[in-house]
């Protein structure tokens, strides 16, 4: 396998088989699913950098730190943990804080970025016995705002689908999106994107606006015409 041959005699990485949402996935052709763990040279910056987010081993979210975060922030936080549950609402797991820091979280969207966000319940108890919680975008507003502001970040066509919103019952709203991402995404994207959008526009008026939109594997660029 390429991969292997590619984390061959390198001491810094090392890769590892599919387990959780990947596992359910099925691999697209020349698609390798897994992980790859990336381990840094000790650096006294980076050293510094653990001392701030980690207590007691643990990652944690704290004010401290949030607030001398950027947009770029915003960015990978959302690639790597927020989703678009089917295709409209905003949806951030957190599931290693406690509830007091996704509650953080929340506060520090809505006070430095104006996004109304709140913990709640998802009914399903974890391995060590606590609830599952979840970060849910409040509202639609809020979460255009979110994908604003982390569309033009996205750095591989691979995460586009994490952008590409799609409302319910509004077909209006879908066309000035559909315009919208497509300028606001880097432009070795574009296509992507308006390729996605030609495909979802006659799938959008076959359901009538009511049910959600059986969309698919959107990691695959859709096929346009």
């Amino acid at each position: 396998m390429a991969l292997e041959s590619f984390t061959n005699g390198l001491g810094s990485i090392t890769y590892q088989v599919t387990d959780g949402y990947q596992k359910k996935t099925e691999a697209m052709e020349g698609e390798v699913l897994g992980k790859l763990h990336i381990n840094s040279k000790a650096r006294p910056d980076l050293t510094n950098l653990y001392r701030i987010i980690c207590r007691d081993g643990r990652e944690f979210i704290d004010r401290s730190w949030l607030n001398h975060m950027s947009s770029y922030f915003l960015m990978c936080v959302w690639l790597d943990d927020g989703s678009l549950y089917h295709s409209y609402q905003g949806c951030i797991c957190l599931d290693f804080s406690t509830d007091e820091e996704q509650q953080i979280f929340c506060d520090y969207l809505k006070e430095a970025w104006y996004i109304e966000a709140h913990v709640a319940p998802t009914g399903y108890t974890m391995t060590d016995g606590r609830e599952r919680m979840r970060i849910f975008v409040s509202n639609q507003d809020s979460l255009l705002k979110l994908l604003r502001l982390v569309a033009p970040l996205v750095p591989v066509e691979e995460m586009i689908y994490k952008v590409l919103f799609v409302p319910r019952n509004n077909p209006e709203l879908l066309q000035r999106w559909a315009s919208e991402i497509k300028e606001l995404v880097q432009p070795e994207f574009r296509e992507y994107v308006e390729n996605f959008y030609v495909r979802v526009f006659p799938i959008y008026r076959k359901n009538a606006y009511e049910r959600t939109i059986p969309l698919g594997d959107r990691r695959s660029p859709p096929s346009g015409g």
